[in-house]
Formats: structure tokens, C-alpha cells, sequence
């Protein structure tokens, strides 16, 4: 059982909803000392949660709130609310859970210059810190192969660039990710021949690719999409090394076999399959607009 006591952020005690329903408070906030508060929890609406995050004496509160340990709840749009009391594009803050404390991380989609022209803060996820540093413990150190060449820069995270395939790389961190993406995995190139490849300089090469985890329908980037224990090469000994120069760059030649595109594109979309009076013509659609033709199991023509 716990004592509630509802609070407006008005000079007066009567607070009018979106749908000018009429409440009255039982206090308004001038006359609330929000020290040793067990929750403050924020309501949900708009324009309430605006009005709510201009509200200066309830982001002091909840910064107080925050930086001495005490629990915070928002409510639909309500995260648009400071829940530091400061500008910031990152928090992290700890809730009291049955099983122990657990840490989790807020990062709001926007820049530190554009803060001031915001009406309101809105902290769109949660990342549990304690799942970040439970796969940091499990990857950190170790030598994997990145199957995909979406990665990311480690200096500007939403900035993409150019990636390679089935080559081997060592995992730096595991950091937190962002709203579709809950992990950040940083790893470094082992070989210098790949390096150079993205850095002419011969500099190492440090990069990011974002992960998912678990088994719901938005985890399409889990560890096994994105690496693999052993070396591909091995599997595929046939290839010439001309062709898997342009498999790890993600390039296709005609001539190519289906193993081998499937291995630089990765698997298409969709599949329509022709027949000709010579055999099967095979026309292969990427989500991005990339096409591959194959006649008799060949690429014929392509689109990238």
C-alpha cells in the first residue's frame, strides 16, 4: 500500500485536462518538498507533459530526485519531462527490481546545439545496462567474423559507412545502441590488407555494427546474423580469390555463381524464377533496389 498525493504545476490546485475535464489536486507544487519521496511519477498527455517539462520546479525536483537514488515513472509522453533536472541527451538512471537493482540507460535522438529550440525532451527507449555489460562480458576480446557490411563510425554512431564481409575482427566493447538497435558492438579489424581497404593511411581500423537481442519479431540483427565463430574461407575453399576479393567488398561480376552473390549481397528479398527454353532464369530483388539475373545458376545481369 502506498500514500499518493496528486500535484499541479499550476498557481492553483484545479488543473483542466485535453478534454477540459476539470480535476482538483491535492496540492500544488510550490507547497511540495519533494525530499524523501518514494516515487515521483509523471502523467501522460499533451499538452500536460509540455507543461509538465517547463514546469522549472518540477525538473529540480526530479533531478534530486534522480542524483540521490530515488525512483522515477513517466507515462506515456511524459519522458518529455527532464528526468536529470539538467539538458542532457543521455541518462542513465537505476530502478529497485524484485531480483536487485538494475541500471538503465535514456538516449533521446537529438543533438546538444538543438536542445535549446526543443519545447520538450522526449526519451523514447530504455536500454538495461546490465544486459549491455553481461554481452561486453561474453564479447570483449574475442575473434569473430562480421558477416554484414552495415557498420557504423565509432565517433558519430548514426553516421553508416563502408563495411566488408566474412573478415575477421576483434571485439573492443559492447556499448548501449539506440532505440531499434539496444547494442552497439565496437570492434577492430585484424588483418592490415582489410584495413587499408577502408583506410588507405594503413591506420587501424575501428568500427560499430548495432545488435539486437532475444527472440521477438524486432530482433533482426542478433549475434548470428552478424558473426560467426569460424572462418567462411574455409567453407567456401573453391572460390577463386579474385572473386572473394569482391565477395568481402560486396561486389558481384558477371559470371558469378548463386553461392557466390548470396554470399556478397546476402539473401534476397524475393526470388521469381522463370522458365526458358534454355532452363531456369532466376531474378533475384533486394529491399534496396539491387537485382541479380541468373540464367542456369549464373549472373547474367545485375543492378547495384
Amino acid at each position: 500500500c502506498m500514500s499518493v498525493a496528486t500535484v499541479s504545476v499550476n498557481a492553483t490546485a484545479q488543473v483542466t485536462g485535453a478534454h477540459a475535464v476539470k480535476v482538483m489536486a491535492d496540492m500544488v507544487i510550490s507547497d511540495v518538498n519533494g525530499e524523501g519521496a518514494e516515487w515521483l511519477i509523471c502523467p501522460g498527455g499533451m499538452p500536460g507533459a509540455t507543461n509538465l517539462a517547463a514546469c522549472t520546479a518540477l525538473s529540480e525536483m526530479l533531478g534530486w530526485q534522480f542524483h540521490s537514488g530515488g525512483k522515477i515513472a513517466a507515462i506515456c509522453a511524459a519522458p518529455a519531462v527532464s528526468l536529470t533536472g539538467t539538458d542532457a541527451v543521455e541518462i542513465t538512471f537505476h530502478a529497485d527490481l524484485p531480483d536487485g537493482r538494475a541500471k538503465y540507460y535514456y538516449r533521446a535522438p537529438v543533438d546538444v546545439a538543438s536542445l535549446d529550440t526543443l519545447e520538450a525532451l522526449n526519451v523514447p527507449f530504455t536500454v538495461d545496462m546490465d544486459l549491455v555489460q553481461r554481452v561486453d562480458s561474453i564479447m570483449r576480446g574475442r575473434k569473430f567474423y562480421v558477416r554484414t557490411p552495415l557498420w557504423y563510425d565509432v565517433d558519430n554512431e548514426r553516421r553508416a559507412v563502408a563495411g566488408l564481409r566474412h573478415v575477421p575482427v576483434v571485439v573492443d566493447s559492447v556499448v548501449a545502441g539506440d532505440a531499434n538497435y539496444p547494442l552497439g558492438v565496437v570492434f577492430t579489424l585484424v588483418e592490415p590488407e582489410h584495413a587499408r581497404l577502408l583506410e588507405p593511411s594503413g591506420a587501424s581500423c575501428t568500427r560499430m555494427v548495432y545488435m539486437t537481442v532475444g527472440r521477438s519479431k524486432a530482433a533482426t540483427r542478433n549475434f548470428d546474423t552478424l558473426f560467426s565463430f569460424r572462418n567462411p574461407r574455409e567453407t567456401y575453399p573453391s572460390i577463386k580469390n579474385d572473386v572473394w576479393e569482391m565477395i568481402v567488398r560486396s561486389q558481384v561480376k558477371e559470371g558469378m555463381s548463386r553461392d557466390e552473390c548470396r554470399l556478397a549481397k546476402g539473401a534476397p528479398a524475393a526470388i521469381q524464377r522463370i522458365p526458358t527454353y534454355g532452363g531456369i532464369r532466376e531474378n533475384w530483388q533486394y529491399s534496396d533496389g539491387v537485382y541479380l539475373i541468373f540464367d542456369d545458376g549464373y549472373l547474367t545481369r545485375f543492378r547495384l
